[in-house]
C-alpha cells in the first residue's frame, strides 16, 4: 500500500477532488492518507467539507505536511456518501463540464436529454451525431457491441476535446448489458483514462475520458 497520495490542486482541482474521493469509496484505498497542495482557496474551501481529513498546504511546506500525513492515525476517515458528493445542486450541463460558448455533440442520446439540458450556459449549442467541431462529446452506448464498434472514433475525439461514455443504469427502462466496469475497461484497453462519474438521469450514467497521452 502506498504511504500517502499527494494532488496538486493548482491544475485541475475537479479531478484533483474527483480522485480523492474515489479513494475514499473504495475499500482497498480509502485509509491512504491524502495531501491536497495549492490551489484556489475558493475552490479547496469547498473541498474541506467532504474530505475534512486530507491535509492541506502549500508547496512550501509539502514536506512536515506529508510527515504528518503518515504518521496520522487513518482509523477515522470520512467516506462521501458517493462519488456525485461534489455534484450535488448542480445542473446537468455543470456535471458534464458545458461552457460558455461551447458546442457539444450528442450521439444517440435519448430524446428526453434535450429538455434535461435546456439551462445552458450563454452561448452554448447542442448538435446531434458526431461532430468534428464540438468542443464536447456524449456519446450513449446501449450495448457492449455498440460500444466496441464506436470505440474508434471515440478514442479519436479525446486528443482533441472532452469526451463522455454513457451507459444505461441497472432496472433503468434501457438497461443493456454495459456497466461501468465494461466501459471503463473498454477505454482503457483502447488508450484512454477515465477521470470523471456524472449521473446524467435515472436511466443513464458517464465516464469522462481523455487520451492517456493528453
Amino acid at each position: 500500500m502506498m504511504d500517502a497520495v499527494v494532488i496538486d490542486l493548482s491544475r485541475i482541482p475537479s479531478q484533483g477532488r474527483d480522485l480523492a474521493i474515489a479513494m475514499r469509496l473504495r475499500k482497498g484505498t480509502r485509509q491512504i492518507p491524502i495531501v491536497f497542495l495549492s490551489g484556489d482557496p475558493s475552490k479547496v474551501q469547498k473541498i474541506r467539507p467532504m474530505l475534512p481529513d486530507a491535509e492541506y498546504a502549500q508547496w512550501d511546506d509539502v514536506v512536515p505536511t506529508l510527515m504528518r500525513a503518515i504518521a496520522a492515525d487513518m482509523k477515522d476517515f470520512v467516506v462521501p456518501e458517493s462519488a456525485f458528493a461534489a455534484y450535488a445542486g448542480k445542473s446537468l450541463a455543470d456535471k458534464l463540464g458545458i461552457k460558455a460558448g461551447t458546442r457539444t455533440a450528442l450521439i444517440r442520446a435519448p430524446s428526453e436529454l434535450a429538455e434535461l439540458l435546456q439551462e445552458l450556459p450563454p452561448g452554448a449549442s447542442l448538435t446531434e451525431g458526431p461532430d468534428e467541431g464540438a468542443d464536447l462529446m456524449i456519446w450513449f452506448m446501449h450495448s457492449v457491441e455498440q460500444l466496441r464498434g464506436n470505440i474508434g472514433p471515440i478514442t479519436a475525439g479525446t486528443r482533441r476535446r472532452q469526451v463522455w461514455i454513457a451507459w444505461p443504469k441497472k432496472g433503468s427502462d434501457c438497461e443493456g448489458d454495459l456497466s461501468e466496469k465494461v466501459v471503463r475497461e473498454t477505454g482503457i484497453s483502447a488508450g484512454m483514462v477515465d477521470y470523471k462519474i456524472c449521473s446524467i438521469d435515472r436511466n443513464w450514467s458517464a465516464l469522462r475520458f481523455a487520451w492517456r497521452g493528453s
